[in-house]
């Protein structure tokens, strides 16, 4: 029952927002703004993590639960005015999810001890999962440039967390993933395939942080379940961070936190003559495709290096394709 409950605060807490930021021309990301990986038309809310973490709230039952919320309210809270002020600096935003990875680590069991047979000194361990959750709260937001592309890659992610969680009888994490996915669930039907409202830097953020404390927990938990699975699922967004450091940092020899409009997903959209919600949905259905193969082989740490490999590989053949207007016929520009 919960479940459907956290749809219907979602959806309910959306139209909301909705309807007062347009009476009152207030939580807008407007066309005029300068930030680069906007393509939208006309001044749309961005405040939709509101909807996210207000559902969220039903996790509070659970004493995991609860600690996963109060984990995640820096990241939350600092996402959140940034998307109200916009004038948050990257170290900043950083910093806070620096504390939120920090407080996980206080309450949870989320320390990456070791990768498989390969075990870490204790100060290393917690510097590398510090590392990985900061990483993959920021690869949501990445990958949030097109209607429902974040939020729709989220519910996929933890659909193949929770699927996982309920085949090695971990029911407890089960129940608060499928909260969650019914709580983006409910944020989703708005965003796609229209834009009605944004997920916002407060949404991004606290969905890369859940992404990263479940997937965690659900491999610390269940020594069956490979250490290399949550990469696998979790490849696209974090692959998308990884990349664009690279791009940004040593290709162009830039400012690595500074945003830009040649991710995966934008030059899709620019090089194309698919719409917006064309180019998200067509990524969702080959990221969702992907999760089956990791989902059939969470047990094989072999079988995982090689699908992440192989989804790099795709990756990067599609991306240059874009970038020489592979995809494309010589009469577009």
């Amino acid at each position: 029952m919960s479940y459907l409950l956290a749809f219907c605060v979602s959806f309910a807490v959306n139209l909301a927002v909705v309807l007062i930021a347009k009476k009152y021309k207030i939580m807008m990301d407007c066309k005029q703004s300068c930030k680069p990986q906007r393509f939208h038309f006309k001044d749309t809310p961005r405040v939709g993590g509101i909807s996210i973490m207000a559902a969220a709230l039903f996790m509070l039952a659970d004493p995991v639960g609860k600690m996963i919320l109060i984990s995640s309210a820096p990241v939350f809270i600092i996402g959140l005015f940034e998307d109200l002020s916009g004038v948050v600096s990257p170290k900043v935003r950083l910093l806070f999810m620096v504390i939120g990875a920090g407080l996980s680590l206080m309450t949870l069991d989320v320390l990456i001890r070791q990768i498989d047979f390969v075990s870490f000194p204790y100060y290393f361990a917690i510097f590398f999962t510090l590392f990985s959750l900061v990483g993959v709260t920021n690869s949501i937001n990445i990958i949030d440039g097109l209607h429902g592309l974040a939020s729709g890659a989220s519910i996929v992610a933890m659909f193949a967390l929770f699927y996982v969680a309920f085949l090695v009888g971990d029911y407890q994490l089960g129940r608060l993933i499928i909260i969650m996915i019914f709580a983006v669930a409910g944020f989703f039907v708005w965003v796609y395939p229209w834009g009605k409202i944004f997920l916002g830097d407060g949404g991004a953020y606290f969905l890369g942080f859940l992404l990263a404390v479940f997937s965690t927990l659900l491999v610390n938990r269940n020594e069956s379940v490979s250490v290399w699975f949550p990469l696998g699922v979790l490849i696209f967004p974090v692959w998308e961070v990884i990349f664009s450091i690279f791009r940004r940092k040593i290709v162009r020899k830039g400012n690595a936190l500074i945003a830009d409009r040649l991710h995966l997903h934008s030059l899709l959209y620019k090089r194309t003559r698919f719409s917006n919600s064309v180019a998200s949905g067509i990524l969702l259905l080959i990221y969702a495709s992907y999760q089956f193969l990791i989902i059939t082989f969470y047990r094989s740490s072999l079988v995982l290096v090689l699908l992440i490999i192989a989804f790099i590989i795709g990756y990067h053949v599609s991306y240059m394709k874009l970038v020489r207007f592979g995809f494309i016929s010589k009469n577009i520009k």
